[in-house]
């Protein structure tokens, strides 16, 4: 009971935190995408975007708090706000299959992707642009790494918490018992010693008050 009580309290951890992370990405890409899709409204592809698009991205990235990564519609690397990450070749220059296929041919409004920088998993969150006809003229892709929460600290401290909990509980129902079992089976204890002490040859009465 100890053990199932521990890992499903770990399981409910994962999962808490996980739909915790989902829910402040969706809602990160949701904030970032009107924004950019301001800047794109007009054109039909990255190729006819006038400006630079890497002083509008690190204007966009410095207002919202994050790295973003611009990709054209076949996936390839377009303009970053962290080129060192990709200078370094720490990154690959084309999207992650999977999520590519589930923006574009699944129509996936955006994709949440685990990912690894080195020894470091993060997750990633890919969308689409979306021009003012409608039409997808790039896709981006934003990092999401909170130092705030640990995760393997948390669950520890569930699972100490449970097995605290447990013990306390398991030595007081201890005492508990054996207080009730005591009160219980007092007189039939009695009557046990008795009978294994009875002498055949000189038998006496069992002295049993009460009536019951």
């Amino acid at each position: 009971t100890l053990f199932a009580m521990a890992a499903i309290s770990i399981l409910f951890v994962y999962k808490k935190n996980n739909d915790s992370q989902r829910a402040v990405m969706a809602d990160k890409i949701n904030s970032i995408l009107p924004i950019i899709e301001e800047q794109f409204k007009n054109v039909n592809s990255t190729n006819d975007f006038k400006q630079d698009l890497s002083d509008v991205l690190a204007e966009i990235g410095n207002t919202t708090f994050t790295d973003i990564t611009l990709y054209s519609v076949g996936g390839l690397v377009v303009s970053t706000t962290a080129p060192e990450i990709f200078g370094k070749m720490l990154l690959g220059f084309r999207m992650d299959e999977t999520v590519y296929e589930s923006i574009m041919h699944k129509h996936k409004r955006y994709v949440i992707n685990k990912e690894k920088l080195g020894n470091k998993s993060y997750y990633a969150i890919y969308a689409p642009i979306f021009n003012a006809k409608g039409k997808i003229v790039a896709l981006i892709g934003v990092p999401y790494m909170n130092g705030n929460y640990d995760l393997k600290t948390e669950a520890i401290n569930h699972t100490i918490t449970i097995f605290t909990v447990f013990i306390i509980l398991l030595i007081l129902s201890k005492f508990g018992t054996s207080i009730v079992v005591d009160k219980m089976f007092k007189p039939l204890i009695e009557m046990g010693h008795k009978m294994n002490s009875a002498n055949i040859n000189n038998p006496e009465y069992i002295i049993y008050e009460r009536e019951d």
